[in-house]
């Protein structure tokens, strides 16, 4: 009797020790599984995106929304044109893949104001995903053109303004007497270095020409037989034209050169600056997809 006693009282301690501990065992395997399941965030922005394609190649789907919609709202994070396409792309899939087709659509509406032309992966996106896009691509063609066209418009007025870089070149009295315009193009009269070197261009080409086709009038005995006289003479004429003129248009440039001579010349050439412009450009990018007007 005393012996089924203790084997009762044992159960009963057992049993009240058991319940006790059970909520404190189920917390903590909900805590070890909530750890195991969800990954810290990031703090950079790049290595956030990483890690969304990651969890979205797992099929972690909410731990994809977690990490994207910091990246988009309210504020873009991402700095690279590529890296906002992407993150809209794959957020959009995911917003459909959860059944927030509004959430979704806006996302692929965006991502198509910025770019009409933007495709989805046929490989790796589901049929009814690509369908859905294809549908909202035809649907708002008309919008996504104009917005292309106003938002190449817009960033021309964005871009940095030029700064133009100044220098001092010195120039050559040497150059002075050279022909086909050198002088003017060295002291900076450019319209004038052109007009000197189309004229002694053409006007040497016509003494070459006359004194080529002049030899040509000759027989095998380097003579001129009289019925090629008169051609031969006539070349002659454009021979010595040619030389005449240009001869005196290269007097003449470099007379003007001499006259107009500049020891130094301020040269200024535009300086690249294509970091305030990217910066400029991106700024008005982002306008545009956060709110999607134009």
């Amino acid at each position: 009797m005393m012996q089924m006693m203790r084997i009762f009282i044992f159960l009963i301690i057992y049993f009240f020790d058991y319940t006790s501990l059970a909520p404190k065992r189920a917390c903590a395997q909900t805590t070890t599984a909530q750890t195991a399941s969800t990954k810290p965030i990031p703090n950079d922005a790049v290595s956030q995106l990483k890690e969304a394609r990651y969890q979205y190649t797992q099929g972690n789907y909410p731990q994809v929304i977690a990490l994207l919609e910091p990246l988009l709202s309210p504020q873009i994070q991402l700095k690279n044109e590529e890296d906002l396409v992407e993150a809209r792309k794959t957020l959009g899939i995911v917003y459909f893949l959860y059944d927030k087709i509004k959430e979704a659509r806006t996302q692929f509406e965006l991502l198509l104001y910025a770019n009409k032309d933007v495709k989805l992966d046929p490989y790796s996106t589901a049929p009814q995903v690509l369908a859905f896009f294809d549908n909202i691509q035809q649907q708002e063609q008309d919008k996504t053109s104009e917005a292309a066209r106003l938002f190449a418009e817009r960033k021309l007025r964005f871009e940095a303004p030029q700064i133009i870089q100044q220098r001092w070149q010195k120039n050559s009295r040497i150059l002075v007497y050279m022909p086909f315009g050198v002088g003017q193009f060295q002291n900076g009269h450019t319209r004038l270095g052109i007009t000197f070197l189309s004229l002694q261009t053409v006007f040497l080409a016509m003494n070459i020409m006359g004194y080529i086709m002049a030899q040509l009038c000759a027989d095998d005995q380097g003579r001129i037989p009289l019925k090629r006289l008169n051609v031969y003479h006539a070349w002659l004429g454009v021979q010595y034209t040619g030389l005449g003129a240009f001869l005196a248009t290269w007097t003449a440039s470099a007379i003007h050169a001499h006259i107009y001579f500049q020891p130094y010349v301020l040269i200024e050439q535009p300086k690249k600056n294509n970091t305030n412009n990217q910066a400029h450009t991106h700024h008005y990018q982002a306008g545009l997809l956060i709110g999607g007007r134009f």
